[in-house]
């Protein structure tokens, strides 16, 4: 399966079909290659942090403060054009240092260890139901495999 193709199926399989939804698959697919552990992270952060909308309520304190913005939640002064190559890059940064993607949140390894959990319980489930279309989020390692 092509980046764009498991990008396109998680967003459907997580119930989002906008047009809106369906712009952000293809640009995180863009900004991942053919990482498709790339694609899985940013599936499960695109509905954590968004529920893949652009511009989401902003429920977290840094985000009503004008701190964070977009599907992702990067740094609003990233422009909303390179805010999905901008997480890709911060999620790269995060595996290299950290060995794990705690520095996502924080910006430090281990502060965000809680967090990095519950994304993935979040993996965990994204995995159940993609599993019912013959692929599966392998949370260990974060990537997706077709099943035999």
């Amino acid at each position: 399966m092509t980046p764009s193709a498991l990008a396109l199926s998680l967003a459907t399989l997580l119930g989002h079909h906008s047009s809106e939804a369906r712009s952000i698959a293809l640009s995180l697919a863009a900004a991942c290659g053919e990482d498709l552990a790339c694609v899985a992270d940013g599936a499960v952060y695109l509905e954590a942090e968004s529920g893949w909308q652009r511009a989401p309520h902003p429920y977290s304190a840094d985000a009503r403060a004008g701190q964070s913005c977009g599907e992702l939640q990067t740094p609003c002064a990233v422009p909303a054009a390179e805010r999905v190559r901008y997480w890709v890059r911060l999620r790269a940064w995060s595996l290299a240092k950290c060995g794990d993607l705690t520095g996502l949140a924080s910006g430090r390894c281990g502060r965000a260890r809680r967090l990095a959990e519950e994304r993935a319980f979040e993996a965990r489930m994204l995995s159940e139901v993609a599993a019912k279309d013959g692929y599966r989020v392998v949370t260990s390692r974060n990537y997706v495999r077709r099943l035999p």
